[in-house]
């Protein structure tokens, strides 16, 4: 094989990840039971006429196929908890303050990653979008108008994320 100058190129020895979402609507119908989870050699089995439809035989002949379970909702939470747990630091380093948030709030997040094939990626959507501007924007009055800040809980109304900040 030749790169783009025409020099050869020695694959030997190679590995190469393709991560497709393929399939994706698939694995998700059989795995609606986080329980309950099919074999990965069954998912496998499954995505193959998925696969058939956009790959060309010969090239699903040459590649391992490794389907991904979607993450549960305990999953989401660890995620979550660990986005959030960033965010807690930021707030203890920079204002010597204490930040807690809901369940409610983990709940809400989780509800608005409504595209399971996305994976986690939306909870930092929510969280980079919702969230953090708007306790920001908080933050910074309080900052300018010379208030001290101790306390700052996050939470659900109708819906909506609410800041009780004290």
């Amino acid at each position: 094989m030749e790169d783009g100058a025409g020099r050869l190129v020695n694959f030997r020895n190679t590995i190469i990840i393709l991560t497709i979402n393929v399939g994706d609507n698939t694995i998700m119908e059989m795995c609606t039971d986080e329980n309950k989870l099919p074999e990965a050699e069954v998912l496998e089995a499954a995505i193959r006429a998925d696969m058939a439809r956009v790959f060309p035989a010969a090239l699903l002949g040459r590649i391992q196929i490794v389907p991904y379970y979607p993450l549960g909702k305990k999953a989401l939470y660890n995620i979550i908890e660990a986005k959030i747990g960033k965010i807690k630091r930021r707030v203890t380093e920079n204002y010597r303050a204490e930040l807690s948030v809901t369940d409610a709030v983990k709940d809400e997040i989780i509800r608005r990653c409504d595209n399971a094939a996305s994976g986690a990626r939306l909870i930092d959507a929510v969280i980079n979008n919702s969230i953090l501007p708007e306790i920001s924007a908080e933050f910074l009055k309080r900052t300018m108008e010379g208030r001290e800040l101790k306390k700052a809980v996050i939470d659900i109304k109708d819906a909506q994320f609410v800041y009780d900040i004290s």
